[in-house]
């Protein structure tokens, strides 16, 4: 568990517990604080809820396993789902884990596991200038820039493994059974990327959205905030949230292109297969074509009736020239249609 607490005047001293960030939300009603807490944690959610005065079904929507993707607004507080992916090039095996978000007018609380937790803290604290000035919004876009760019990460590793299994097919062979195993887990993990890129983009796009909205407000003669999503994300982080949601579109895009990718290296693997399979059948044939004409001449002379120059050395050298003629004839034929 970490987290860090600040007010109009800078960071507050803490020892970067949950702990002490709740207690000093509650001594100091000025404070706001970024917290992270492993999703097994939800005594200590329950605790920082109560003291900011979130919602108990903002906090039910988040603790389920196989929660969905998404992003809404209950009464004050922000509610978003998310995906922390991560690739194995080795297995071709992706992992998602939820990333469960709660944000509200004085904090930012996110659910996820221990490993993720440290990686996301040590992206908040290098950002503390940024979140000291923006405040609330600048850790939100953290978070979600974080997310985003580990998706983005994912879809270049990924990439690269494509890129090297297509070699393979300029090789002008198909793959080998190891290299189709590996090759349908790709795809498989592109299904399920598929399935993270397509919610991040509406996500990223409702809290662009929602920024372009307080700041378009803000030009008007009516500046007031009129829904919760404008009152927290504020004026100053349109550009940043906007930035998010391209990244957003553009990871959603490159994903759509890999399985695209995938899916031509599929056929063009079955074509060489089948390529393949023609040129070994064709070669075997002309083959079966060559071996016939001795074998249909030797049958001839094996018959135990008589016939010109039978059992005579005249008829032994007629039947080998017609036999030696009769085959490298064939022979130069098939070879020269590419036959053999």
């Amino acid at each position: 568990m970490s987290g860090q607490a600040w007010n109009d005047n800078g960071f507050l001293e803490a020892d970067d517990s949950a702990a002490q960030v709740r207690e000093l939300l509650r001594t100091d009603p000025t404070s706001k604080a970024w917290l992270f807490l492993p999703r097994h944690e939800t005594d200590a959610l329950d605790q920082a809820a109560t003291h900011l005065g979130i919602d108990a079904l903002a906090i039910e929507d988040i603790l389920g396993e196989r929660e969905p993707m998404k992003l809404d607004w209950i009464d004050s507080t922000l509610v978003a789902v998310l995906r922390w992916v991560s690739f194995d090039v080795t297995t071709g095996e992706l992992t998602a884990l939820p990333v469960s978000v709660l944000a509200g007018p004085r904090a930012v609380i996110v659910l996820t596991d221990e490993e993720h937790c440290r990686e996301l803290a040590d992206v908040l604290r290098k950002r503390g200038p940024a979140i000291l000035s923006d405040g609330i919004p600048a850790a939100l876009h953290a978070v979600v820039d974080t997310v985003v760019d580990a998706i983005t990460a994912v879809l270049l590793v990924m990439e690269d493994a494509v890129d090297k299994l297509s070699e393979t097919l300029f090789d002008d062979r198909p793959l080998i059974k190891a290299e189709q195993l590996y090759a349908f887990r790709v795809r498989r993990a592109l299904a399920h990327l598929r399935r993270v890129t397509t919610p991040m983009r509406d996500i990223a796009a409702g809290l662009a959205n929602a920024a372009g909205r307080a700041a378009a407000r803000h030009n008007t003669d009516d500046p007031e905030p009129t829904d919760d999503a404008e009152r927290l994300l504020g004026l100053r982080s349109v550009r940043e949230f906007s930035d998010v949601a391209d990244h957003a579109e553009h990871a959603g895009q490159n994903a759509d292109g890999l399985r695209d990718v995938i899916s031509s290296m599929y056929e063009t693997n079955l074509a060489l297969a089948d390529v393949h399979l023609n040129t070994v059948m064709k070669k075997l044939t002309g083959w079966a074509a060559i071996i016939a004409v001795p074998t249909l001449i030797t049958g001839f002379m094996g018959m135990n009736v008589p016939y010109p120059g039978f059992q005579s050395e005249v008829g032994f050298l007629i039947a080998f020239v017609v036999m030696i003629t009769a085959v490298l004839t064939l022979f130069v034929t098939l070879r020269r249609r590419d036959w053999i």
